[in-house]
């Protein structure tokens, strides 16, 4: 068994992101016409993460409970046929609510902090590493449709 850490938010951390970096991968993995729509798609969610979290701060502190506000997901965009923010929006009303309770049920304030610095962190990685995977895989798409020139590995 794993040992927990001795931060309550970054077990509770944990628990979340296995239950919603499945989803997040899923999608991001599917947006394979442009790189843009990736991009787009990851700006996005980690945007809608950090505004739905603000939320639940303010709901937190002016009501001493919970809101049920729904956050909107607002990011200028760059993919110009909106496959990425169409994405984003759809994968953001299935994780939002699972993040919102985790988050909620944290009272401490250094387990907020804790928790809050690093699901966006955590979630950024995870991007790198699916951007890594998609580009290494010639299943998901060909070099041509990455950028790439040709065949040879492209060192970033």
């Amino acid at each position: 068994a794993d040992v927990p850490s001795s931060s309550t938010g970054i077990n509770a951390l944990e628990t979340l992101l296995k239950r919603i970096i499945p989803i997040i991968e899923d999608t991001f993995k599917s947006l394979t016409t442009d790189a843009v729509q990736r991009e787009s798609f990851k700006m996005h969610i980690l945007n809608g993460i950090d505004r739905l979290l603000k939320q639940v701060d303010v709901n937190l502190d002016a009501a001493g409970g919970a809101g049920d506000d729904e956050v909107e997901v607002e990011v200028p965009d760059d993919d110009g046929d909106n496959t990425g923010r169409n994405f984003a929006y759809d994968t953001f009303k299935k994780i939002n609510q699972s993040i919102t309770s985790a988050y909620e049920m944290l009272g401490n304030p250094e387990d907020r902090n804790m928790f809050k610095k690093y699901l966006l962190i955590n979630v950024g990685l995870y991007f790198d590493k699916f951007d890594d995977e998609l580009s290494t895989t010639p299943d998901y798409q060909s070099p041509e449709d990455a950028g790439f020139g040709g065949e040879e590995e492209v060192a970033l």
